[in-house]
């Protein structure tokens, strides 16, 4: 893909989930695993997501990274 797009100039991470749990559920009602797996998707894949493209981001002087909340952050 890098070869046909180039190098990224602009990361937009937009990724969100609540697995399914919806309302204001207390914090002793969400599974350690569950908490784990929305941490993963919503955190996590912004993590690498960045850390992989500012390398070329660096190596060009410029770059643009954007993170969007989804409103499952209130």
């Amino acid at each position: 893909m890098l070869t046909h797009l180039g190098p990224p100039s602009i990361l937009i991470n937009n990724a969100g989930t609540t697995s399914s749990i919806t309302g204001p559920a207390s914090i002793s009602d969400v599974p350690i695993e569950t908490f784990e797996s929305n941490w993963r998707t919503n955190c996590g894949s912004a993590y690498l997501l960045t850390q992989l493209c500012i390398p070329d981001m660096e190596a060009s002087n410029w770059g643009r990274i954007i993170f969007i909340s989804s409103v499952a952050g209130k």
